[in-house]
């Protein structure tokens, strides 16, 4: 009784928005406000083997979690430079698992324009605070994620097809409880870039990264080490068609730490297939170093995705995807060497009943199969939102 009484200033709040929204796309400002619920049936990710009255104090895995958000957009044209502020903020409410409430937020501001009729660039500060995923570090206790990214972007075009571009970034990522996946991650790099007339474009370069963990330690064991990574890579895109496109990087990479060196190779592709008007069907791969700062450890991942779309009406979008990710961990530190698997269906529907108003419907099913057993689990999540623009 308790929460429905607490969502009734909610669904008031939604209902008069609803009546007094008035969107226009082509407007630079506008803003919107969301509410959404989600039904997660195993919230900490833990394994079959695991019980969750002694791992979280509850005789039960699942909850249900409210989120409101709002949040705008802001473009403004300067000539010929692009200026925009994208800016939300939302706050998870768990009905069971109280502890796990926050506030978060992603905020992005960016730039892009050219100067003169040869140099072109682009600039972008984003402000990210999350819940880590329980899946990743496996400690069922709330850790809130923040992450400061900068980064800018520059070229020269040396004619109408060819250009060179440099570009760098760095990032700052800092844990509330989990400190010893606190890190800086810098990057930059350099490229030459090829555009054809019918919108292709292939590339070839090189980026060099760092990443630097504040504390490499976790209860008295070394987790992580400072490393440095250089790729060299041949990236290509080409629309064969307005129906048809294709795209991919293929590269070589070198992972240099205090103990060991080793390198492997790095490849992504995607095909997009508008087979018919209201059918679209796409393919992804990709093979990886997986991103720092949100787990222990280092892993390649191999990432394989097949999707699918179908308009149903103009008002009515249907989508599904099968998903397959593994995950190789090399033996390091005083961590064996293991192996992940998972697995993830998606099956969702939107509606748009006006320009105003979206309307989201999901389920999802995952599960992770490792050779270590307190990192096997399932989780199905069943969820619904709905967005008013204004």
């Amino acid at each position: 009784m308790k929460t429905r009484l607490k969502l009734l200033p909610l669904g008031s709040v939604l209902a008069s928005a609803l009546c007094a929204a008035a969107y226009d796309p082509t407007d630079s400002l506008s803003t919107y406000a969301q509410l959404g619920y989600m039904y997660d049936s195993n919230v900490f990710r833990l394994s079959d083997s695991q019980d969750p009255e002694q791992a979280v104090g509850k005789d039960h895995r699942g909850d249900s979690i409210i989120t409101p958000q709002v949040g705008g957009h802001i473009a403004a044209n300067v000539s010929r430079q692009q200026f925009t502020l994208d800016a939300n903020v939302y706050a998870p409410r768990y009905m069971s698992f109280s502890d796990l409430n926050y506030v978060g937020w992603n905020n992005n501001l960016g730039w892009n324009g050219d100067i003169g009729h040869s140099w072109f660039g682009s600039a972008s500060f984003n402000d990210q605070k999350v819940l880590s995923d329980f899946g990743d570090v496996l400690l069922n206790q709330e850790d809130l994620m923040r992450t400061l990214t900068g980064s800018a972007e520059a070229g020269y075009k040396i004619n109408s097809s060819v250009a060179l571009v440099v570009d760098a970034s760095r990032a700052r990522v800092r844990h509330s409880e989990e400190t010893s996946l606190d890190l800086y991650n810098t990057q930059y790099g350099g490229k030459v870039q090829y555009t054809t007339d019918r919108g292709g474009v292939f590339s070839i370069g090189e980026t060099y990264q760092t990443v630097d963990y504040s504390d490499q330690t976790f209860n008295g064991f070394t987790v992580n080490q400072d490393y440095t990574q250089r790729i060299t890579q041949l990236t290509a895109f080409y629309p064969f068609d307005p129906r048809f496109d294709i795209g991919g990087s293929y590269g070589y990479v070198k992972i240099h730490t205090d103990t060991t060196d080793q390198s492997d190779w790095q490849a992504n592709a995607k095909l997009n297939w508008h087979a018919t008007d209201r059918t679209k069907i796409s393919f992804s791969y990709s093979h990886a170093l997986n991103a720092p700062g949100s787990t222990y450890g280092e892993s390649i991942k191999s990432h394989y995705q097949l999707g699918g779309e179908w308009k149903a009406t103009e008002k009515i979008v249907t989508n599904a995807s099968l998903t397959y990710d593994k995950y190789h961990y090399p033996a390091a530190l005083n961590v064996a060497e293991y192996n992940d698997n998972v697995k993830t269906v998606y099956l969702g529907a939107t509606w748009k009943p006006r320009s105003s108003v979206n309307t989201t419907f999901y389920a999802t099913w995952a599960n992770r199969d490792s050779n270590v057993e307190v990192r096997t689990y399932d989780d199905w999540q069943l969820g619904a939102t709905v967005q008013i623009l204004f």
